[in-house]
């Protein structure tokens, strides 16, 4: 702690440009009435710079202590690798709340938190009421309410609250593209809209056979016009396990599924559960075509998993140390290290 670097204003977290590699501590709340706020955020044309870039990525430490970042803003119409982070590879960022974020780019690789994160770990990160947009119909994959794409590493203990728009493929409530990291006690609450393929409530390509998303749930609002629509992942190439996805609407159009809408012959998804509303096509199974191993996996109504019952409904959830019963305020369980 003595050798970590305090962030108290606005302008000391655009200091970090200046050592990618340092240790950082957020030791107050960043609002627009911070100091620095207006000069980084507000008074520029594209809003908030993203720290790091994808040549000179962020490989440092920082711990957001629960202090909460509120107003972001960022507005590039044709760049990507958007969000507080631009790139961040083999570092580590944690407890970093961020509210009422504001995020719209070109794309690829689009977040509130980080576009592209390689080889990192990321825990324990809340998004409230964010928004994120990708608008390039010809380069704006990978769009996720937290991180646009991990590639290897983890991502656990995460809470995402958005709204999610894209002109491109892979789109999902936590991350866009999932290469080979591990997604894990995590929950999103999410509305996705998406004009072409591959969009999932956690992740919209779960992208190789070391890709894993494990003890996971979502809550999803899908308004989607291409195919391939999950709710947890668009297409699987690798693990899901202990995960649930709730859904009021899917794609309209074709190959939507419950959990996955593809899942490849590398793939296996396990003890999983799913529930949703379709507006044209009402028997969904679990994955729709592919050819990957499918242990234990159920159809459950939104009665089944509120409150209490939710113990009795999902088999092989680990309730007496992962995951909790929820009464408030939408009673779906949630993972224990979420909660307050």
């Amino acid at each position: 702690m003595n050798d970590s670097i305090s962030i108290s204003n606005w302008e000391d977290l655009a200091s970090v440009e200046n050592d990618l590699s340092g240790t950082y501590t957020l030791v107050n709340n960043l609002t627009p009435d911070s100091i620095g706020y207006h000069e980084f955020v507000e008074s520029t044309d594209n809003g908030w710079g993203p720290i790091g870039s994808i040549d000179n990525p962020f490989t440092g430490k920082i711990n957001g202590n629960n202090h909460v970042i509120s107003g972001l803003r960022i507005d590039h119409p044709n760049v990507g690798n958007l969000g507080l982070f631009n790139t961040v590879k083999n570092g580590q960022i944690s407890d970093i709340i961020v509210e009422s974020a504001n995020i719209s780019g070109g794309g690829p690789n689009i977040g509130v938190l980080v576009g592209k994160s390689i080889n990192s770990v990321l825990t324990s990160n809340t998004i409230r009421n964010g928004t994120v947009m990708s608008n390039n119909p010809e380069n704006g994959n990978n769009t996720g309410g937290l991180v646009g794409e991990i590639k290897n590493g983890q991502l656990k203990q995460t809470y995402v609250d958005a709204t999610i728009h894209s002109a491109r493929s892979r789109v999902g409530g936590i991350v866009g593209q999932n290469t080979g990291g591990e997604i894990n006690t995590s929950f999103a609450n999410v509305a996705v809209t998406a004009k072409e393929s591959n969009h999932g409530g956690i992740t919209g390509y779960s992208a190789t056979k070391d890709s894993k998303i494990i003890d996971c749930g979502s809550v999803v609002l899908f308004n989607s016009i291409g195919p391939n629509t999950g709710g947890i992942a668009g297409v699987n190439d690798g693990k899901i396990i202990q995960c649930f996805a709730i859904g009021d609407a899917f794609t309209t159009h074709w190959n939507p599924g419950g959990i996955v809408a593809v899942h490849r012959p590398t793939s296996i998804i396990k003890n999983s559960y799913w529930e949703q509303t379709l507006a044209a096509e009402p028997a969904v199974r679990a994955s729709r075509k592919g050819g990957g191993r499918i242990i234990s996996v159920n159809k459950v109504t939104k009665s089944d998993i509120l409150g209490s019952q939710a113990k009795k409904t999902l088999a092989g959830f680990d309730f007496a140390n992962i995951w909790n019963t929820m009464e408030r305020p939408d009673g779906y369980p949630k993972p224990k290290c979420l909660l307050p």
